[in-house]
C-alpha cells in the first residue's frame, strides 16, 4: 500500500513482498490484482514487476509466473522469450497440456524456439491432437550440417 500511495519504487525485494502475500493466503489472481493496482498508481514500478518472472521461474512458481507474464503483456511489456519457454516446460512437467498450448498461443509464431515447438508438439500429442503435434514439428527448421544446437 505504501508503494502504491507514494509512487516510489520500494527498496525491498518485490519478490519477497509477493512471497509474503502468498504466505498470507492470497491467491495468484489476488496478488496480480494488487500488482496491477500498484502499476495504475505508480507506473515506475514496471521495471521492478518485469524482474519478477525470472524469480518465479527460478523458484518454480508457475502459477505466479503465468499471471505475471499476462500482466506484463497487458501493459505492453515484452518479457524475454526464455520466460515463456520456462513456463511451457514447467507446465509440461505438471502435465498441464492445455496450459502449454495456451502459453504458446500468446506468442507470435516467429518467436517460438525449437525447444518451445518441441514442447508444444509433446503437449499436443499428449492431448491426442496428432495433426497439431505434426504441425509444430514441421515448423522446426532443418538442422544445418556442422551447426551447433542452441
Amino acid at each position: 500500500e505504501q508503494a502504491k500511495s507514494r509512487g516510489e519504487v520500494p527498496q525491498q525485494d518485490l519478490a519477497s513482498v509477493v512471497d509474503a502475500m502468498s504466505e498470507l493466503g492470497k491467491s495468484p489472481a489476488d496478488i496480480v490484482n494488487e500488482l496491477r493496482s500498484a502499476l495504475d498508481k505508480s507506473p515506475v514500478l514496471l521495471p521492478s514487476i518485469a524482474s519478477l518472472p525470472s524469480a518465479f521461474l527460478r523458484d518454480d512458481r508457475v502459477d505466479m509466473l503465468d499471471v505475471t507474464l499476462a500482466l506484463l503483456e497487458e501493459r505492453g511489456h515484452v518479457a524475454d522469450v526464455s520466460m515463456y519457454a520456462g513456463l511451457m516446460a514447467a507446465q509440461l512437467r505438471r502435465r498441464n497440456y492445455v496450459g502449454v498450448a495456451a502459453t504458446g498461443a500468446r506468442l507470435a509464431s516467429d518467436a517460438l524456439t525449437p525447444r518451445m515447438l518441441a514442447i508444444l508438439a509433446s503437449a499436443a500429442a499428449q492431448r491426442g491432437s496428432l495433426d497439431e503435434a505434426l504441425a509444430h514439428l514441421q515448423q522446426m527448421s532443418a538442422p544445418v550440417e556442422g551447426a551447433k544446437s542452441p
